[in-house]
């Protein structure tokens, strides 16, 4: 730098270097080339020390993470990969657009992304090819793109690939292929009822879950017989919102591991408007008393009543009625659920608004949800999850085929909980449920969902108060959630509430550890997953 002399070149290369960075330290150099590849360099010597190779075009900016452990590229392939400095190896790829959408997926396949499906990611092997939505089910798994990022530190990554990932998905195709045989594109209906009929064909591996969407909301879930045929005829009546609505039939193979193309159709409703004033429905569930080794919770009966108390004010003059229904301890058995979900629902109408609100442990297997009922008994075995625990299908089936409202919104105040694992005891609030198997749920029933999430080993409660953090906060976003100053909450400003409230109220030593043994950390946050549709949800309270 003084003299302005060539202390070194650094030669291998084979097209134009177009981006270098040095590392914190300065002991390394990373250049990026016209060659598609990255190489690592030695300063003091001028070896290279590493080629990273991955991307299908020119390498147009390099850099280092602040503790150099991490390589971020990016290219004009349209990718943005991160790489491990030690091993060389590719840990994420990311794609975005000027639109604010993105998806970044692992090498594994695992990936994580903003929509059910884009068109910014294809996934080819051979003369087979699928869509980002057609796989979502079982490769989305934000939480395992996290750890590649970190580096896989615990090998919870390589567990899961063992498990699943995005080969075995593509070995358990191919998917059905679906044909909607009623109602063309464009057609039009003067009722708000239509009973759509659609064929689906065995490709050679089964036919399984068959899902109706209507403009991108889950409103119908039915299962294949066994031994259907090559062929399935299905029927389903379908509530139409005014004007253009948007129909899609989806099958997956027998595995449910892979989806169909979407069958598509639109249909324009071209009759009255409802003129009914909708009304709000209410779900609040809490268990405290748990049967068995499970342990007990002290706050989910009051934070259900609460809750549920709140929004029958909230709802008066927004709706023509709020029916708010309790389910506590010994009510909340599987059975007892269910049965009081089918009576629940019968007073629904698809132009309703339905809240689901539950306080209670919860556990993720594989990266599916499971709310675990008062007379819950098995521990975190698979099987005994299956057959005595409230899944994620049985969740699906719920708010799919049983509740016919289509404003629809899940609160889980739940965890992963550890109550299920020797060697902790902790409640609710103590680990977030996966991220994954959330954003599963979130995704099969078309729902937002907005849950409790905690990065620590701690079980937060707002002892002063009389609520877990996350109740709090939504009981707090009833009253000062209003954003935008229209009187009413709309979901969104419930989530951003919410949100931002919950690691305040724990960092800012409001809360207090729970039920815990084992390390504790003091952070707790809350996490929302929705593809848009935003509604007002209750007027604000004072």
């Amino acid at each position: 730098m003084t003299s302005g002399h060539e202390l070194r070149s650094f030669t291998g290369h084979a097209s134009y270097v177009s981006s270098v960075a040095f590392s914190p330290d300065g002991k390394l150099a990373l250049s990026g080339s016209g060659d598609s590849t990255l190489r690592l360099w030695d300063v003091a010597g001028g070896l290279e020390l590493r080629s990273f190779v991955g991307h299908a075009g020119w390498i147009t900016s390099v850099g280092f993470s602040p503790d150099g452990k991490r390589i971020a590229s990016g290219g004009h392939d349209g990718t943005m990969r991160l790489w491990s400095v030690q091993s060389g190896e590719e840990l994420a790829a990311t794609i975005a657009s000027e639109d604010g959408n993105y998806v970044a997926i692992t090498k594994e396949g695992f990936f994580s992304a903003s929509m059910r499906d884009t068109d910014m990611l294809a996934v080819v092997r051979g003369v087979e090819d699928a869509t980002i939505g057609q796989v979502h089910q079982s490769p989305f798994n934000p939480d395992l793109v996290r750890e590649a990022l970190a580096g896989d530190l615990g090998g919870d990554l390589k567990r899961a690939a063992e498990v699943i990932n995005l080969e075995k998905v593509l070995d358990s195709g191919p998917a059905p292929e679906v044909q909607i045989t009623s109602y063309a594109q464009g057609d039009k209906s003067d009722t708000d009822l239509v009973t759509i009929t659609a064929r689906v064909r065995d490709r050679g591996k089964g036919i399984g879950r068959v899902e109706w969407r209507v403009n991108g909301i889950t409103v119908g879930v039915q299962n294949a017989p066994a031994n259907v045929g090559a062929t399935y005829e299905v029927a389903r009546e379908l509530a139409l919102d005014p004007a253009e609505n948007a129909i899609d039939v989806v099958a997956y193979n027998a595995n449910n591991l892979l989806a169909s193309l979407p069958a598509q159709t639109t249909i324009a409703y071209t009759g009255p408007t409802d003129k009914v004033t909708p009304k709000l429905h209410v779900l609040a569930i809490g268990i405290n008393a748990y049967r068995g080794d499970v342990p007990k919770l002290n706050l989910a009966v009051p934070d259900a009543r609460a809750f549920a108390a709140e929004m029958r004010k909230a709802g008066v003059g927004l709706y023509s009625d709020v029916r708010a229904r309790t389910v506590l301890d010994e009510e909340a058995t599987a059975e007892g659920l269910d049965r009081i979900v089918d009576e629940f629902s019968a007073g629904i109408a698809p132009r309703d608004t339905f809240v689901l609100y539950v306080a209670a442990h919860g556990y993720s297997e594989v990266g599916r949800f499971y709310l675990i009922p008062q007379d819950y008994a098995g521990g975190t075995d698979p099987a005994a999850l299956t057959r005595r625990a409230i899944g994620q299908e049985r969740l699906q089936d719920w708010i799919a085929n049983r509740i016919k409202a289509k404003k629809v919104i899940i609160l889980l105040d739940t965890c992963e909980s550890g109550a299920l694992v020797n060697g902790y005891e902790q409640s609710r609030f103590q680990a977030a449920a996966s991220e994954a198997a959330l954003g599963r749920l979130h995704e099969a029933t078309g729902r937002p969902v907005l849950t409790a999430a905690t990065a620590g080993q701690s079980a937060f409660e707002l002892d002063k108060l009389g609520h877990g953090v996350f109740t709090y906060a939504l009981i707090d976003a009833l009253h000062h959630g209003d954003r935008n100053g229209d009187g009413l909450i709309e979901v969104s400003e419930l989530a951003d509430h919410v949100e931002s409230l919950v690691p305040k109220l724990v960092a800012g030593g409001e809360a207090r550890a729970a039920i815990a043994r084992g390390p504790t950390k003091a952070t707790q946050s809350a996490h929302f997953g929705s593809t848009g549709g935003d509604f007002a949800l209750v007027k604000r309270l004072p």
